[in-house]
């Protein structure tokens, strides 16, 4: 989901407004839609509760703009944005979103959450962790014939420092 967060055509998303786009696409009058927050929230929760869900809200400005803490017991989401500097916490959400990507097959977004899952393991210095995570990446993407992120992916490898060289303990 889109929240807007630095986009030059209007305000960013609140997590009212997110709702309320979840709530529509579920077939909610909008005349049934809650005022407020946490009746909101219910609903939705009212609605997924037997159903498994990933929600990946981008374009976050501030984690302020997360999707309610509610919701976050309820699916599971990663952000691109607003994770930035929480690097162990994106890790996990990067975590959870690749077992639901395997559970339902979705090689193409398998791929792309390893990519971004090995960005947040270099942040944090983990390269023998970034260097296998990126590695089944590159896979991946080989095997689905995206030659572009292929190379992408190759050049970050062949960037990282190697084990006991000058950089890497």
């Amino acid at each position: 989901m889109d929240l807007h967060g630095f986009s030059a055509t209007g305000p960013p998303t609140t997590p009212e407004d997110a709702l309320r786009r979840f709530l529509d696409a579920f077939g909610i009058p909008p005349d049934r839609v809650p005022a407020r927050l946490d009746a909101r929230a219910a609903l939705f929760r009212s609605l997924v509760a037997d159903r498994r869900m990933l929600v990946v809200p981008d374009n976050a400005a501030t984690t302020a703009q997360d999707l309610p803490d509610a919701l976050e017991r309820v699916v599971d989401f990663y952000s691109h944005t607003a994770y930035t500097g929480r690097h162990h916490h994106a890790v996990e959400h990067y975590h959870r979103a690749l077992a639901l990507y395997r559970d339902v097959g979705n090689t193409y977004e398998i791929a792309a959450t390893l990519d971004n899952l090995g960005h947040s393991h270099a942040a944090l210095g983990q390269h023998p962790r970034v260097r296998e995570v990126w590695r089944e990446a590159l896979q991946l993407y080989r095997e689905q014939g995206r030659d572009t992120v292929v190379e992408r992916v190759q050049r970050q490898l062949d960037g990282l420092t190697a084990p006991g060289e000058h950089g890497h303990p």
